[in-house]
């Protein structure tokens, strides 16, 4: 993702995918529907949820829902789609 604003991503459920985090103001979750506010923060599977330095890790259970999202919290247009494929 690195250079591509607001790049759509697709992830394999049973995969494990670890994103280095280098925003410090800039908190990043993954969320179950889309918006800038951490209240709708997609928890399950995730290491670090709303890291802003570090890593946050994501292990894509099986029963994920096919579309998630990504967003830094304080900054609406940072955001993209998550699709979640067998």
């Amino acid at each position: 993702m690195e250079n591509v604003e607001n790049a759509n991503l697709t992830l394999k459920r049973g995969q494990t995918y670890t994103f280095t985090i280098s925003a410090s103001g800039h908190p990043f979750f993954i969320k179950s529907v889309q918006g800038n506010t951490y209240a709708d923060a997609y928890t399950t599977g995730v290491t670090n949820t709303g890291a802003q330095d570090g890593t946050l890790t994501f292990e894509v259970p099986i029963d994920a829902p096919e579309t998630l999202f990504y967003t830094y919290q304080f900054h609406s247009v940072m955001t993209g789609v998550i699709a979640i494929e067998d």
